[in-house]
């Protein structure tokens, strides 16, 4: 082994020791914070899955990542399974994930051997993912043209995702926060009614 390979190696193992200090896969996920203005992403260890939140703008935890795909390449050992490489998304399922945005997106449907659009909940879903039809025309219905960075081509610009991606979680915490409203106020009411319905004492007659 030559010095030119000797230094290589030695960069590549500073730049792999650079990279765990700065992220943890295994500190607790970050929580969604009231005055929360960017959308970060925290790996769970419980279900190997990665999960936004609205956080503050400096990262308070190295379990906090800028894009879903950067939580999944540095945390999850099944990232090749949902990001794998070239045109191999196109064989992959369409998978809309369980967030509450609605983000029209296109995807390869094998069976058809055409492009479909689907709404995307903004979070968790795989590789078979593009933003309009033509990347996915180009990468999987063109076999000569495109097929290197199949998962790369799906267009994951921050700017429309996360404009629908904050939708669903506030549409989500606002519907959190109206239910359980209603709920103390149904307790508040049953509660008045069950004493307005207390037996009143008899009094007897003369």
């Amino acid at each position: 082994m030559d010095s030119s390979q000797v230094l290589l190696v030695v960069f590549l193992s500073l730049l792999s020791m650079s990279a765990a200090q700065e992220y943890d896969c295994n500190e607790p996920m970050e929580t969604l914070a009231r005055d929360g203005k960017v959308i970060r992403w925290s790996y769970n260890k419980e279900n190997g899955k990665c999960s936004p939140s609205l956080q503050k703008q400096q990262r308070s935890s190295r379990n906090s990542f800028i894009t879903e795909k950067q939580c999944l390449m540095t945390c999850s050992s099944d990232y090749e399974n949902i990001y794998p490489p070239g045109d191999a998304v196109c064989d992959l399922p369409m998978e809309s994930g369980p967030c509450l945005a609605l983000i029209p997106q296109w995807y390869y449907n094998k069976e058809r051997g055409a492009c479909h659009s689907f709404l995307y909940s903004g979070c968790q879903g795989n590789g078979n993912r593009f933003e309009n039809k033509e990347n996915c025309t180009t990468l999987c219905l063109n076999p000569k043209k495109g097929r290197t960075g199949g998962a790369d081509v799906s267009g994951e610009q921050p700017s429309e995702t996360d404009t629908g991606l904050v939708i669903g979680i506030v549409c989500g915490v606002v519907f959190g926060a109206a239910f359980l409203a209603t709920l103390a106020l149904y307790l508040v009411q049953r509660k008045k009614l069950k004493k307005q319905h207390k037996a009143v004492p008899t009094v007897e007659m003369r």
